[in-house]
C-alpha cells in the first residue's frame, strides 16, 4: 500500500512523493512497541523497487494484534499521522535532481493509503511496452536479414554453378 502525497521544492514546484511503509521491526513481541519504518520515494519507479528513498521515518507503536483490531498497516499508518516530527534536530529537506525538498511536517495531512494496484499494473504494462519493443526490434532484425540473404542470394547461385562446373571438370578430367 502507499501514500501518494506531494512536496514543494524551493522554487515552489509541486512533485509527488510515495510513502510506503517498508517493515516492520518487533511487531511479534506484544510487550515492546513496534517499529515501523517508512520510506518516502521521488517517483513510482524508485517506490516499487524499493531504493534512492528521500526519507525515512521510524515510527514506534502498539501492535494490537487481536481479531477485531485493525491491520498492521492501518495501526502503523496511524502512528505515522499522529507522530509530532517537529521536535526532530535532523535536517527536513533532501535534495532530487539537483532541487531541495521541505519534507512536509504535516503527515496528519496525508491522504488515506492506496492499494499499490494501480502502480503495479502501470509497472505490469511498462514491461509488456518494453518486451513488446523487444520483440517489434528482433522481429525487424530478422526481416533485415532476410532480404539481406535475398538480395545476396543470385550471387550465392552464380557462385554455386560455377563451383558444381569446377567439379564436374575435374570429375571429367580424372583418370577412369
Amino acid at each position: 500500500m502507499a501514500i501518494i502525497t506531494n512536496l514543494t521544492t524551493d522554487q515552489g514546484d509541486v512533485r509527488p512523493v510515495y510513502i510506503r511503509l517498508n517493515s516492520f521491526d518487533q511487531v511479534a513481541n506484544h510487550a515492546v512497541p513496534a517499529i515501523a519504518r517508512f520510506r518516502a520515494f521521488a517517483s513510482r519507479d524508485a517506490f516499487e523497487a524499493g531504493a534512492s528513498f528521500l526519507w525515512e521515518r521510524l515510527v514506534s507503536f502498539t501492535a494490537n494484534h487481536q481479531d477485531a483490531a485493525p491491520s498492521l498497516w492501518t495501526q502503523a499508518y496511524t502512528a505515522l499521522q499522529t507522530t509530532d516530527f517537529a521536535s526532530e534536530t535532523r535536517t527536513r529537506c533532501a535534495e532530487l535532481e539537483g532541487q531541495i525538498f521541505q519534507i512536509e511536517t504535516q503527515l496528519a495531512a496525508l491522504p488515506e493509503p492506496e492499494a499499490t494496484e494501480p502502480m503495479a499494473n502501470a509497472a505490469a504494462q511498462a514491461r509488456a511496452d518494453a518486451d513488446a519493443e523487444v520483440r517489434h526490434a528482433a522481429r525487424q532484425s530478422f526481416v533485415e536479414q532476410l532480404e539481406r540473404l535475398e538480395a545476396e542470394r543470385p550471387v550465392l547461385a552464380a557462385e554455386l554453378a560455377r563451383h558444381r562446373e569446377t567439379a564436374a571438370a575435374i570429375a571429367a578430367s580424372a583418370p577412369a
